[in-house]
């Protein structure tokens, strides 16, 4: 339990004039204050010293608060960035086959990357793949996302990190042991002015640099060199193009959180702490704390947003909940909380909120989409049709709002007028590939199970197409009925099995079996034939582990 004292000492501290101090004991109080939100209430002192602030002092706090809650939104994000580079984006600069790791400093140059000599089976599909994967990273880089915590979190293990205080020392340049390390290298001043800027490093991980400095061999310190002056030509050119704004406190601020997170996360004993990132941290809900974020409105509204960014719409919609009829009336607003409800499936309040967006924004292609996609999903689907509809012309390319439409039918059981708008949407878009599959399943629903069966084997690739596709699951679950609804029983099994194969589990394929039962038994298929089809799918998936346990 937090000692009021100790939080009133930390919350005093916004008067330092160091930043770092200042800083640091903000977000430390932060922290417990969110942690302790239930208990914190009762601490008289500091609801008192925070009632009677002066407006603009109480406007500084506010802004500080907000700029720390922004930082811990993006903090949130760590494990999710550090996955997708360690499963997605490294193996694919590996498979490259050209590219070049920089030793443990995890830095890839472009040239090495996009040197069309090193690997001229490279395609340029691959390639931009790739190069839009590495925009990402710069994008999350400059929006003050963790981008280095998979890089250095194997870093961690010697006597340094050992003593907890070492896990968020403020890196010191001037400190005799960092000295000794770069005195001898060649260099030395680039790596100096590297580590003295807070714009890309949090402390932890610039005292992790400097061990590997120490370790490091000449032909890695070289390589290592190299791309440190890459990096900093980088951030030179994101601060001219504007794109970077360096902002003191907000590197702080981020910097000491990603020391936080690499303690509660790698430190060999941090089983004996709660560790605070395993939460939302979302500080509006803090009774004590919720005056002051409620008291500026659109820097809330600002928070609302990054949450929702991230995907984490149950806070963006507590946010939006308390704030949302203090600001403007922008549309833009109400399709944000409109969003957030939907994604929750609160389909009638986001409905609310929708049309809230259209009568301030009418005719918005965005808002009546939504719109009629709630509709959708709350089952009214003559509401949904009559929105879709009125977006109908002003997509361009794109055959989603009729196949949207015609599944609506569908759905209705109104196969005429869904076939109708999906034979339109395929006249208009002959190579969209979901027009093909919504047509394929379209016809098989509407009964006319020839016209399916050839819909799937293009879609299969067993007669002549112009479509590049990669069958998925479903694609070969649904050929196997269309096929046994044509009484072609081989073939339907052939496809079956082929859907089982891609299922990582065998409950997975059998759910959705099941569920498309009645469309098999609508067509003529036999109940006890239904059982048999899927006692030889079990059949052969017994047959399946044996051979491979025969191969272990």
């Amino acid at each position: 339990s937090p000692d009021e004292t100790k939080l009133l000492f930390l919350l005093q501290q916004r008067n330092r004039s160091e930043a770092i101090v200042r800083i640091r004991a903000i977000v430390g109080f932060a922290l417990i204050f969110y942690l302790y939100k239930n208990r914190v209430p009762v601490y008289s002192k500091v609801v008192i010293y925070l009632s009677i602030l002066e407006p603009d002092d109480k406007k500084a706090l506010t802004d500080l608060l907000t700029d720390i809650q922004l930082s811990i939104v993006n903090t949130l994000e760590t494990k999710k960035i550090s996955k997708i580079i360690q499963d997605d984006i490294l193996p694919q600069l590996l498979q490259a086959g050209s590219i070049k790791l920089k030793g443990d400093f995890g830095i890839i140059s472009d040239d090495d990357i996009f040197d069309e000599d090193k690997n001229p089976e490279w395609s340029d599909k691959k390639r931009k793949k790739l190069e839009d994967k590495l925009n990402k990273m710069s994008e999350w880089q400059i929006e003050g996302k963790d981008t280095n915590y998979i890089t250095f979190s194997h870093m961690k293990s010697g006597t340094f990190y050992k003593e907890i205080s070492n896990w968020l020392l403020p890196f010191d340049i001037n400190t005799s042991y960092v000295d000794h390390l770069l005195e001898n290298i060649k260099d030395s001043s680039l790596i100096k002015n590297f580590l003295v800027s807070k714009a890309i490093l949090c402390d932890s991980d610039r005292y992790s640099l400097c061990f590997l400095i120490d370790k490091a061999d000449k032909s890695v310190l070289h390589m290592m060199i190299e791309n440190l002056k890459m990096k900093e030509e980088e951030i030179k050119s994101l601060m001219e193009d504007g794109q970077y704004v360096n902002n003191k406190n907000n590197d702080i601020i981020r910097n000491y959180l990603q020391d936080l997170y690499r303690f509660f996360h790698i430190f060999a004993d941090r089983i004996h702490f709660d560790n605070p990132f395993h939460y939302s941290l979302n500080l509006i809900e803090c009774s004590v704390l919720k005056p002051l974020f409620i008291s500026y409105p659109d820097r809330s509204i600002e928070i609302a947003g990054q949450y929702m960014n991230i995907d984490r719409f149950r806070e963006s919609y507590k946010i939006y909940s308390e704030v949302i009829q203090l600001v403007d009336g922008k549309a833009e607003n109400f399709q944000k909380m409109g969003f957030s409800c939907q994604k929750l499936e609160f389909y009638d309040e986001a409905l609310e909120w929708y049309l809230r967006a259209d009568f301030a924004k009418p005719e918005n292609f965005w808002t009546i989409q939504h719109i009629a996609q709630c509709y959708r999903l709350k089952g009214d689907l003559m509401q949904a049709i009559k929105y879709y509809s009125e977006i109908e012309n002003m997509t361009v390319n794109s055959p989603n709002i009729l196949i949207a439409i015609g599944e609506c039918y569908l759905m209705t059981k109104d196969y005429d007028n869904a076939l109708k708008r999906l034979f339109e949407a395929q006249f208009k878009y002959p190579k969209s590939i979901k027009v093909l599959r919504s047509l394929a399943w379209a016809t098989l629903a509407a009964g006319k199970y020839e016209q399916s069966y050839n819909f799937y084997m293009n879609i299969l690739g067993f007669e002549y197409t112009d479509f590049d596709i990669d069958p998925t699951i479903q694609d070969y679950l649904n050929a196997g009925h269309s096929a046994w609804l044509c009484k072609k029983r081989p073939e339907a099994i052939k496809f079956y099995i082929e859907s089982y194969k891609k299922c990582e589990k065998e409950d997975d394929f059998m759910k959705q079996m099941n569920e498309d039962e009645p469309y098999l038994i609508k067509g003529g298929i036999d109940h006890k034939d239904f059982i048999i089809m899927k006692e030889i799918i079990r059949e052969f998936a017994g047959s399946q582990k044996k051979i491979r346990k025969t191969f272990q």
